[in-house]
């Protein structure tokens, strides 16, 4: 029989070769490529160097000389000035093919600079893509481990259950053996003893296999710690990021506050979360952009300077502190009509929008208008665009809660 803390000990060993496999999935090619343009640009920059060392006094001497001569002709003499200038452009010969290759060196680092420049911004995307791919593969293969470890525990503890049930029952009959005798020339000699011992090795082999699940239960519980306490990593990085936002906008709204003082008697209105300017003008969302392909949600206001660029992973890893936060199940309960409906109408929000609306902090009555356009089917308050490509919806499908959005205003 295969111990389960093998089985445990496997399950973790392939997950830990799956993530190694998952780093290691990305092609280097483009950094190999830099590589050689450098190398390239250093070798043409050796050459000009070499060539600017080159001592041409003997040739601007002779070149010289000849010009002077050239002076010194009849200008009736016009065979002979031929004969001078054809000497001169002779003489001058290695000076120009040095110029021009000067020139045509200074084109081909030109143009090779800006081919690097191009491959560095094609690296940089294929970074932020590759970074977004290893995450995400890596959480998928964090979540299947979590899955089988949680339903290897479960199993683990009934056989726990069923192993000290069995040791009770053979402890039980070794407690209640007799002996039985048969006796010979005046000796009792025991009929039965082989049956105590193999009792005795039962009992034994149950206690290893025990302690066998014991441990594996205790590696499964390790693991599972470990992930928590990644998630709990994960959740502290949002939130310094979320309170981040929320300091800056709460300083942009001291800001705004005071210019209201000055400017309009201090009537500034900051109600609904929104970022009030003084004139009653508060922050919207104009548009969503959900990018299933680079994993990312994109969002605009109304004011230039203020956008984000969100991890899609995350607003649905975080789903459920978002929605508490920003009391989704309230506004679906009183927009629905009561509780039931209200439940049925949450299963509809789209997590990515609730994240962006809590990474904002934008009008609250906007979200309010994107929930009950869910409800009547009306246009949305903001423009919404969804990339399907490379999306993970057939996973979505699988789930009770399937989130589906498409493109309109």
């Amino acid at each position: 029989m295969e111990k389960r803390t093998n089985k445990v000990e496997k399950m973790i060993k392939d997950f830990e070769s799956k993530k190694r496999n998952i780093q290691n999935s990305y092609s280097k090619d483009q950094f190999k490529e830099m590589q050689n343009l450098d190398k390239q640009i250093a070798e043409i920059k050796r050459k000009q160097e070499e060539n600017s060392k080159k001592d041409f006094t003997r040739e601007n001497l002779h070149i010289q000389r000849l010009e002077e001569e050239l002076n010194r002709v009849n200008p009736m003499d016009r065979e002979l000035i031929a004969q001078y200038k054809e000497s001169i452009k002779e003489a001058s010969k290695p000076i120009r093919e040095m110029e021009e290759e000067k020139n045509k060196a200074i084109k081909e680092i030109e143009e090779k600079e800006s081919k690097k420049q191009e491959l560095l911004l094609s690296i940089q995307n294929e970074q932020t893509t590759n970074k977004n791919n290893i995450e995400r593969a890596t959480r998928e293969a964090e979540d299947e481990l979590r899955g089988s470890l949680t339903r290897e525990k479960m199993s683990i503890e009934s056989d726990i259950e069923k192993k000290q049930l069995n040791m009770q029952q053979v402890l039980l009959k070794i407690k209640n053996f007799k002996y039985k005798y048969e006796e010979k020339d005046g000796v009792k000699i025991p009929l039965n003893g082989d049956k105590l011992k193999s009792m005795n090795d039962e009992y034994n082999k149950m206690q290893d296999e025990l302690n066998d699940l014991k441990k594996a239960k205790k590696m499964c519980e390790g693991k599972l710690e470990e992930f928590k306490l990644l998630d709990i990593k994960r959740m502290e990085k949002i939130n310094n990021i979320l309170n981040e936002k929320t300091i800056k906008t709460n300083d942009e709204k001291g800001k705004n506050g005071e210019n209201g003082n000055h400017e309009n008697g201090g009537n500034g209105n900051h109600e609904n979360g929104g970022k009030d300017d003084g004139e009653g003008n508060k922050d919207k969302i104009t548009s969503i952009k959900i990018d299933e392909r680079q994993g990312n949600i994109y969002v605009e206001t109304n004011r230039p300077d203020k956008k984000l660029d969100l991890s899609l992973e995350d607003a649905f890893r975080n789903k459920k502190s978002l929605y508490k936060r920003l009391d989704i199940k309230k506004i679906c309960r009183e927009i629905a009509g009561n509780r039931i409906k209200g439940r049925m109408l949450s299963m509809r929000v789209n997590p990515a929008i609730v994240a962006s609306f809590g990474a904002l902090y934008p009008d609250s009555e906007q979200l309010k208008s994107y929930i009950a356009s869910l409800k009547t089917k009306k246009e949305l308050p903001f423009e919404l665009l969804h990339d399907l490509r490379n999306s993970r919806i057939k996973h979505w499908k699988e789930n009770k809660n399937a989130y589906l959005c498409f493109s309109r205003r």
